[in-house]
Order: C-alpha cells, then sequence, then structure tokens
C-alpha cells in the first residue's frame, strides 16, 4: 500500500504537538514510525578548526541526517552515512572557552549539541572529556535512540571517542607492546568498552541493538578496535543485549594500524581490562568496571580481519596520510574491517573536494591549495637546496632519473624501512628503549611543542651544530657500512668531498682534495652564484698601503631577488655586530665606507656587501685576477690570511694553528694519505669543543668522538626545550603536567642516541641505495618544503569530510519501502542449482536478481515479481555472488531500492561421520579439492538455533575433534567447506543434520 509521505507528516506533526503540551517526551515517538520511510532533515553543527593551536577557533558546517542511515546492512557502504560519520568525528574534538585551554568543562560542547540535533537522547561523555588529557586516556561521547525498521524496534548506540586535540593522549600511540593489539589503542579501547557496559547498564537497555560508532586519527584507531569488537557480537560482555554484525556502523578516518595479523587470537580481542586506577593512581578517572576475559570454545582461533563480520567496518586510510602508516605494517600492524576509498580518482571529484572544503574550512583550503597540495596530494615533487638563492627548487634531474614519487610510497619506506631498520621488530622496539623514546617526543609534542621550539631556535648556533653532527654520525656509519674499512676521519672526508661536489657540480677524486682546495672551490661557487660582475683594478688610496692595488666591484646583479635579499641580509647582520664607536676604523678598511652616515644606512650597508664580495673575489682569483686570467699564488695567500683572520675571531689558538699549519702547506703533523681528511678530522675535533653558554671561550666539556658530541648537543638542545617550556607559565609549578615535561624531557636526554638515530633514518634512509649527499639534501629538501603545508592537511579532519562530501550523492525522500533483507539459499547440488528467497518489501511491485562468478559481469533478471528466484547451470567448485534489489513500477514511474547484501557461495559440498567418545566427539568430512577450510557447526537441537561454529584452515584439515560436552547428551552437527577469496568466505553448501550421543 502507498502512503504519501505528506499525510504521514501531518499525522506525525499532531501526534508530537500533543506529546509536547501534555509534557511527554518526544523520544519514543521514533519507536512508532517506520524509519526506512523517514525524511531527512538538515542543520548545522560547530568543530574546532585547525587553524589555531590553541584549538579555540570555532568552524560551522552543515549536515543532513536520516534514522533511514540505520536502517539497511551494515556491509554496505552508505555514502550518506560516510560523510556524517566524518563529520561527526570532527565534532568530537575538545573546544575551550579561554585561551590558555584551561576551561575544560566546555570540551564536549560540540559533540552533544550535534547529538541532540540528531534526535539522540541520554548523552553522557565519559570523565576524560572534561580533564586535561593525561597519558593513555581518552574521551568518549554515548547516547540513544530508538529505530524501527518494519515492525522491529532497535535501540541506537552512538559511541564516540574523542577525535582531536589529544595533547598526552598522544603518548599512548606510541605505547605499542608486544600483543595481538596495540597496548596504547587497547587502553583506550577498554576504557570505553567499561564506560559503554555502564551506560547500558544504567539506562535498563535491553533487546536489539544498533551500534554508531566514528572516529578520526587515534580516535579512528579506537573506532575500529570498538568495530571488531562489537562485530562479535561482544562476546558476552554486555549483558541484556542483542548485537549482530550487520547492525554495526562502523566508519574510522585516517586510522593508525592497530592489531597484528597472526598473532590476534578471539580472546585477545573480546577480553577487556578492568578499571586500571586500583593499579595505577594515574588513572583514577577511569570507568569503573571489573575484567573481563572472553573464553569461548573458538578463544584461541586466530581472527582474520578482513573477512565475514568484520565487513561492516569501513576505514578510510589513504597511504599519503602519515599517521596511517603507523606503527609499521613491516611488524604485522593491519586493521579491522575493509577499505574506504578516499576519493574514486576522477578529476572533477577532487574539484567538488576543493568547493567543499572551501565552503567550511577556508583555512584547510587555502593550506591544501597554496603549500603543496595543489596538486595531486599523493605526489610529492622532488626538490633540491639552492644555495644562491637559499630557496628550496624544483629538481629536474631527480624528476627525470627517479620519477614522480608518490608521498604514500615515500612515507610507506620511511617507516617501514626507516623506523624498522633500527626497531626490525616489536620486540625490539619495545625492548631496546625505542618505545620509550617515541612515548616521551610525543609527550613534548602533546604538552609544548611551540614553546620547545622556540626555546631551541633561540640559539640558532647550538641548533645547527646539533644537526651537523647528528648528520656527520649518520654519514660516517653509512659510509663505514658500504666500506668497513673506512676511519672516522676519511668517512667525515668523503661527506665534505660529496658536500662539495653537490655544492660546485664537479667531481672529486676521492683523496686528492686539499683543505685548500675545497676552500677555493667555495669562494669560486659563492662568486658565481653573482650572475653577472665587473672588477675594476684602480690604484691604491693612502689608506690602504699593504694592497698594491685593490679591486672595486663596479657593478654586482643577482640571480634572483631571493639572493640579492640574503646578500643584502649577511650586510645587515656585519653592520649590526659593529659598534659606532668603530666607524672611523672601519672607514679605513671597507672602501666607499662613510664614517658621516648611520651604521645601518643604506649606502654602508652596500659598502660592507661590496667588501665581502670582494675579499671573495680575491680569495678566488688573487688580487687583480680574473675568471679567465687567475693569480692562483696570490688567491691562496689572500685564503691563509682569512683562515687567520677567523681563527683570531673566534678567538681560538689551537684553530688558527691548524689554519695556518695547513695554510703553509707543510703537512704538520698529519701523515695520512689525504689532507683533506687529516685537517677536517682536527676540525671536527674543534667543533667538539663545548664553550660556556656566555660565548667567553671557557671549555666546558670536549668529546672524543662525532657520535659524543651529536648527542652531547642533542641533550643541550633538549635542555633548552625544557626549560622553555617550564618557564612558559603554561603549566603550574608541582602540577602532574608540570612534572611530565621533566619526565619526558629528561627521558629524551637519556636516549639521545636512540631519538638521533630513528630522526636521521626516518629523514634520510633510502634503502638499496648507496649513501650520497647529494641525495640526503635532495630528500630532506622534499619532505621540509611540502611537509608545512601538504602533509598535515594530509590528515585533517576537515580534508576527509570534505572528500566524503564530494563523493555523496543527492537525498532523496522515500516514498516507498523497498529494503531487501539479506537473501536466503537453498541448494540444490545434483541439479547445478541454486533458489534464492528473500522477504518480500512492501510497497515492491518487482524484483531484479543478480548474479555472477566471482570477479566477472553480474547477469541481471527479473523475477516478475515473486520473491523467489532459481539460478541453474552453477560450476561445480565455483564461487558466486548473489544480490537482489526491489522495485516499485506504476506505468512510466520506476523506483529502485537499495541492493541487499551481498551472498557469497561456493558451490561445493562433502560428507560427515561422526564419532563419540568421552564428553566429546570429532567430525570428519570428505576432502574436497580447492576448498581453504572447513566450517562445522553444532547444537542441542536440530535447527541449531544455538549454534556454535568452528572452523580448520587448509583443504587436508578435515577433522576437527569438539570437547567439554555434556555427558550422554546428544548434539546436532552439520558442515561445509569454505573458500577464502581475495579476504571473503565463500560458503560451502552444508550438509545435512547428523545427531550423535556424547559418552
Amino acid at each position: 500500500m502507498i502512503r504519501p509521505k505528506r499525510i504521514i507528516n501531518r499525522i506525525f506533526s499532531l501526534v508530537l504537538a500533543a506529546a509536547v503540551m501534555f509534557g511527554a517526551s518526544p523520544a519514543p515517538l521514533y519507536a512508532a514510525i517506520d524509519s526506512t520511510k523517514a525524511e531527512a532533515v538538515t542543520g548545522t553543527y560547530t568543530f574546532t578548526s585547525n587553524e589555531n593551536s590553541l584549538c579555540n577557533l570555532q568552524g560551522r558546517d552543515s549536515f543532513t541526517y536520516s534514522d533511514r542511515l540505520f536502517t539497511g546492512s551494515a556491509y554496505d557502504v552508505d555514502r550518506h552515512l560516510a560523510t556524517l560519520s566524518a563529520q561527526t568525528a570532527m565534532a568530537t574534538a575538545s573546544y575551550y572557552t579561554d585561551s590558555k585551554e584551561r576551561d575544560h568543562a566546555s570540551n564536549s560542547n560540540n559533540i552533544k549539541a550535534l547529538l541532540g540535533d540528531l534526535g539522540f537522547s541520554d548523552i553522557e561523555t565519559n570523565k576524560y572529556y572534561s580533564l586535561e588529557k593525561e597519558e593513555n586516556s581518552v574521551g568518549c561521547a554515548v547516547a540513544r535512540k530508538k529505530i524501527t525498521v518494519g515492525n522491529k524496534t532497535y535501540t541506537l548506540l552512538a559511541v564516540l571517542p574523542r577525535s582531536a586535540n589529544y595533547k598526552q593522549e598522544w603518548v599512548g600511540n606510541f605505547t605499542v607492546g608486544k600483543g595481538g593489539i596495540h597496548q596504547g589503542f587497547k587502553e583506550a579501547r577498554d576504557e570505553i568498552l567499561r564506560f559503554v557496559k555502564d551506560y547500558i547498564s544504567s539506562k535498563n537497555i535491553t533487546g536489539d541493538l544498533k551500534v554508531w560508532i566514528t572516529g578520526h586519527s587515534r580516535g579512528g584507531a579506537v573506532t575500529n578496535l570498538l568495530g571488531g569488537f562489537f562485530a562479535e557480537g561482544g562476546g558476552d560482555y554486555f549483558n541484556g543485549v542483542n548485537i549482530d554484525a550487520e547492525n554495526v556502523y562502523c566508519y574510522s578516518f585516517a586510522t593508525p594500524g592497530n592489531i597484528r595479523t597472526g598473532y590476534l587470537t578471539k580472546k585477545d580481542a573480546l577480553s577487556v581490562a578492568g578499571y586500571r586506577g586500583g593499579r595505577d593512581s594515574r588513572y583514577k578517572n577511569d570507568s569503573q568496571g571489573a575484567a573481563y576475559t572472553y573464553s569461548g570454545a573458538d578463544a584461541g582461533e586466530i581472527i582474520q580481519p578482513h573477512t565475514g563480520v568484520y565487513r561492516c567496518i569501513k576505514n578510510c586510510a589513504p597511504g599519503y596520510d602519515i599517521i596511517t602508516l603507523l606503527p609499521p605494517s613491516k611488524w604485522g600492524y593491519d586493521r579491522y574491517g575493509v577499505e574506504l576509498p578516499i576519493s574514486d580518482g576522477k578529476a572533477e571529484t577532487k574539484n567538488r573536494m576543493k568547493e567543499e572544503l572551501n565552503k567550511f574550512a577556508p583555512f584547510a583550503y587555502k593550506q591544501y591549495t597554496q603549500n603543496g597540495g595543489a596538486g595531486d596530494e599523493d605526489i610529492f615533487t622532488w626538490k633540491t637546496f639552492d644555495l644562491a638563492t637559499l630557496s628550496f627548487v624544483d629538481d629536474p634531474e631527480a624528476t627525470k632519473t627517479v620519477g614522480a614519487t608518490s608521498q604514500a610510497k615515500l612515507f610507506y619506506q620511511r617507516i617501514n624501512e626507516g623506523l624498522a631498520r633500527r626497531a626490525s621488530d616489536v620486540d625490539t622496539y619495545v625492548g631496546a628503549g625505542y618505545q620509550e623514546t617515541l612515548q616521551s617526543l610525543a609527550g613534548i609534542y602533546g604538552m609544548g611543542i611551540g614553546p620547545f621550539i622556540e626555546g631551541v631556535q633561540k640559539d640558532k648556533l647550538s641548533a645547527i651544530k646539533t644537526g651537523l653532527f647528528c648528520y656527520l654520525s649518520y654519514a660516517k656509519k653509512e659510509l663505514q657500512a658500504e666500506d668497513p674499512g673506512l676511519s672516522d676521519d676519511d668517512a667525515i672526508a668523503v661527506t665534505v668531498e660529496q658536500l662539495v661536489e653537490f655544492i660546485t657540480g664537479k667531481d672529486i677524486e676521492r683523496g686528492t682534495m686539499t683543505v685548500d682546495d675545497f676552500f677555493e672551490i667555495f669562494c669560486q661557487y659563492l662568486v658565481d652564484n653573482a650572475e653577472q660582475y665587473e672588477v675594476e683594478v684602480v690604484p691604491n688610496s693612502p689608506a690602504q698601503q699593504y694592497d698594491d692595488q685593490k679591486i672595486k666591484v663596479k657593478k654586482l646583479k643577482f640571480r634572483s631577488k631571493a639572493a640579492e635579499e640574503a646578500f643584502n641580509a649577511v650586510s645587515t647582520k656585519l653592520i649590526g655586530a659593529i659598534p659606532d664607536t668603530y666607524k672611523s676604523m672601519v672607514g679605513l678598511i671597507i672602501p666607499d665606507f662613510d664614517s658621516s652616515q648611520a651604521m645601518d644606512s643604506d649606502h654602508n650597508k652596500e659598502a660592507v656587501g661590496n667588501f665581502v664580495f670582494s675579499m671573495l673575489v680575491k680569495c678566488a682569483y688573487g688580487d687583480g685576477g680574473s675568471k679567465t686570467v687567475p693569480d692562483p699564488v696570490n688567491a691562496k695567500s689572500n685564503r691563509i690570511m682569512l683562515y687567520n683572520m677567523i681563527g683570531m675571531f673566534m678567538g681560538s689558538g689551537e684553530f688558527s694553528g691548524i689554519l695556518d699549519s695547513i695554510g703553509k702547506d707543510s703537512g704538520g703533523s698529519y701523515d695520512g694519505h689525504n689532507k683533506a681528511a687529516a685537517f677536517l678530522a682536527e676540525f671536527i675535533k674543534y667543533l667538539t669543543v663545548e664553550t660556556d653558554p656566555d660565548n667567553k671561550g671557557d671549555i666546558i666539556k670536549k668529546y672524543n668522538t662525532v657520535d659524543d658530541a651529536a648527542d652531547g648537543y642533542l641533550k643541550n638542545v633538549i635542555e633548552k626545550g625544557k626549560q622553555a617550556i617550564l618557564s612558559s607559565g603554561f603549566y603550574d609549578k608541582g602540577s602532574v603536567f608540570y612534572q611530565d615535561v621533566i619526565r619526558h624531557c629528561d627521558t629524551l636526554k637519556d636516549h639521545a642516541a636512540d631519538l638521533r638515530q630513528i630522526l636521521m633514518e626516518l629523514l634520510l634512509y633510502e634503502k638499496d641505495r648507496s649513501f650520497s649527499v647529494k641525495d640526503n639534501i635532495r630528500m630532506i629538501s622534499t619532505l621540509m618544503s611540502q611537509m608545512p603545508g601538504k602533509v598535515p592537511c594530509a590528515h585533517y579532519n576537515e580534508l576527509y569530510v570534505a572528500w566524503m562530501k564530494a563523493q555523496d550523492t543527492p537525498w532523496e525522500d522515500p516514498e516507498y519501502a523497498l529494503n531487501v533483507s539479506k537473501v536466503k539459499m537453498t541448494e540444490y547440488y545434483s541439479s547445478r542449482s541454486i533458489k534464492l528467497s528473500w522477504a518480500k518489501a512492501e510497497d515492491a511491485t518487482d524484483y531484479m536478481i543478480a548474479y555472477r562468478e566471482a570477479g566477472k559481469k553480474w547477469t541481471t533478471k527479473s523475477t516478475k515479481g515473486k520473491n523467489s528466484y532459481t539460478v541453474k547451470k552453477l560450476k561445480a567448485n565455483g564461487l558466486y555472488e548473489f544480490r537482489v534489489m526491489a522495485v516499485y513500477r506504476n506505468g512510466t514511474k520506476e523506483v529502485k531500492g537499495a541492493w541487499s547484501p551481498v551472498s557469497y557461495k561456493f558451490f561445493a559440498r562433502t560428507a560427515q561421520s561422526l564419532t563419540a567418545s568421552k564428553k566429546a566427539f570429532t567430525v570428519k568430512v570428505v576432502k574436497v579439492r580447492k576448498a581453504s577450510g572447513y566450517q562445522f557447526m553444532y547444537g542441542t537441537g536440530k535447527d541449531l538455533a544455538n549454534k556454535v561454529i568452528l572452523s580448520t584452515k587448509g583443504s587436508g584439515k578435515t577433522k576437527l575433534k569438539v570437547k567439554d560436552l555434556r555427558s550422554k547428551k546428544y548434539y546436532y552437527v552439520r558442515s561445509r567447506p569454505y573458500k577464502n577469496y581475495k579476504g571473503i568466505i565463500y560458503e560451502g553448501i552444508l550438509t545435512g543434520a547428523k545427531r550423535i550421543r556424547v559418552r
């Protein structure tokens, strides 16, 4: 019977108005209305923007909702629900009402408001949602409403982990542990499960449940684990409710790995830890609840996370979002469910995504389009560093030889080859201290990375020295791995030689370059990068008696504006370092310097800049020399003078002596085959002298090796960052968070070597490629130039929402109930046919049946209005898929329903035999060719209503013993083969039920 929606709407409005007049709650009215016919409603919600690190900027976005989203099978992808789920995950982010983020009572305001607008009631959040984030804590919101499908009513439970602004919760992301489930994510999952169990109990919820779970990033990992738990029915953890996987609507976004393939058993997956506060005072805000251990007959079964009931879980986890690649898949990490592609790959979809993003998140749109994301978000353009312009530029050579590199591929290698090179497996990661190191790094990131970095950058020289030694340590080890006979000194020399090759574009023959060659080439490079210049030799002035002649730069042009600005910046720094009282002295030394003008006047800046440039010309070509007719002897004399000037300025006789010895080309005490190696070794040793913070030259410490120096300087940098956080006043002195800052920084200092090695591997390691300074610079340039915009933007909640919107379809109000339930089958093996049947859909006038052999095209047929159809001429041992669609036709008008869930069939059968023993029986089946294994079901009733299903793997695993049964009891048993094809289980034809009495 056709029911016009307008009549229903008017009746519903009258009933609602009457309920309000008499003080009744409108919530139960959902139970009186068939949700499959509910109209869509629109509204707006508030979300916390990524625009500001204080997370107090709010964005607005529009949503569309209908109860129909939860009436079909959760195995199907619903684009409307995918969009709403991404939006809801974004709304779970904490919102603060004050700039210092200390008013946590309002954290859950946004998600509570959205749930209310969606018609949910009894909205509750756990304690952690309104507190400062702590390690391994997790915020969660839970709410409920009624959903009616036909004549059956469900309680729809929304379970929503907090999915942004984690602060200290970040620490749990790196608490991997050694089990089958990521320890940090499992602890968060169990906290939510305890909270949900208490919610169900306190609200007296019974009967059939539908569960909606969604989350992003860390929240996405927890969402995924919750989906796996609910898909299995909860393993009897929840009392009095029924949960079926097809009613678990789980959508996760930007989801890290959380389970280990081949290690996760059902016991691990379905057991829940108890209240942590009893054993750890840090978790006193946990939800109460005793521990639960799953003890079903299949407790030891290894879970296959992409098949069966887990198909209700949809993950949007593109490989170019680096968070989705952690922890390394090389360690076996994976996630439950099936993948939901972020894009269909069409240009129009991407353009639509950008339009949607710009509508509700202009900041994210700007990041996406202006900071490296205007092209394909999965492609990195190779970059290199241009010393002439001090900027990152395109690297045509790499693009030509290596080709475009996908962000997914690049990050996959960084995680699975770089990080896993240091920690090849979970045991090493946990046992060798890497876990503790990254936990503390995450803790600093969550607590105050901004002040930390500002504190480090205050002493740029120290930061540069730290980076230099970390790189030298890495380069030394890489070169010695390739050539075990290479000494530390020689390895450093090779590194510098490769650096010179990169700077100058000249090939350096190993072991032939002297230190003087290096400085000459470097000066030539700097001069050459001023594209055009003219030099004029003029008679000396009385003030410059030490010169026979002087070089005056008449004209200086630069390759780019950036090069000119960089040159001017050097001049400005030099000017700023000269006291005003030295004006006259400077005027004697620097031509054209006007002591009557201000030190930092444009005229004097130019004079200083020209003087610096003329000194470079002298060092490269000699006094009076030119590029075509250089004077190498005079140029070398100028360089010797410059070396000693540097020594005097740096206040170190030791350094001056080193340079003087080399400048005289006497060889000094060096007897190696390579003077460059000897010099550089001494030079590096000079740099390993740590002086006092006031730079008075007092020696505090001298490191013996490059590695020691790298770790020592890294510890100093961490200490400066630590003091910056502590002095920022953000955390009260003596608070647990103040103490956490100290603890995390001290841990990083204790593990400085681990931290250094991990960071270098993540940045630089290239599998199957020899060490190359040029490749290292290319990699760092590529990452640094594109990571600020493209990489974080790829993880933004807003981007996922925009992609979901771009692939959503227009909403249509339902006039007809056309959903088809799951198809039932009756197999006729002898006649090679299958009869399909299904419950009739209200208002349907016809049905379309679609079937295909796995991997081939669908064949679609009309059933002529019947709710059954027989498919004939099937192949023995073939794999087949079936689905049904209801249709309403009235004249020229046609309305189609959604396809039913697909049924997967392995058209093969076996025969079974039973043998009884004490409190057990053994079932044996006939081997089936091409089978992946066998399923066995048994129960005490002939209909097997309360059946237990067990399985074996392998076509030869034809026997199974079922133990721990009731003595003298009758059991009914059925068996069938199954085939695992591309992660989907195709079920074979069941045998008839056989009865056996155990002894």
